[in-house]
């Protein structure tokens, strides 16, 4: 991949499936992919796979599109996230850790978890994508 300076990532197929009142239908995912892609968008990070069979097998349409973009895919940082995404047959994922005090403990888990965490999953995760990130999780509090 050519480097450069600015690199566009779309969430729009998971974050913004999020906002109250938003759904989008699995025709309505696949028009949105296409359009994303035709304007030029690097990546898409297109859903969350362990939300369940619905959510993976429109991830995997969205991968079967065979788009020019990278597509990713938002995971926790859990193996089986790791697995979901892996059945997507997606590009990449990006992991998502708590690392806030507040999130940590309302999970029962401290910074050493999180380490260990990402200790192993980042290593599992790329040997199956071409790319992995990880996302700190409410890092500013």
């Amino acid at each position: 991949m050519e480097r450069r300076s600015i690199y566009l990532i779309d969430t729009t197929l998971r974050d913004g499936a999020q906002a109250p009142g938003v759904t989008f239908g699995r025709q309505n995912k696949l028009r949105i992919a296409r359009a994303l892609d035709a304007m030029g968008i690097d990546e898409l990070e297109v859903g969350t796979p362990a939300m369940g069979a619905a959510e993976e097998a429109d991830i995997a349409r969205i991968v079967a599109l065979g788009l020019t973009c990278r597509v990713t895919a938002w995971c926790r940082a859990r193996a089986d996230d790791i697995a979901a995404a892996a059945r997507c047959a997606v590009d990449g994922v990006h992991i998502s850790i708590p690392v806030s005090d507040i999130h940590l403990n309302a999970l029962g888990k401290d910074r050493a978890w999180a380490f260990d965490q990402l200790h192993h999953l980042v290593p599992l995760a790329r040997k199956t994508f071409r790319q992995v990130s990880v996302g700190a999780q409410d890092a500013t509090r």
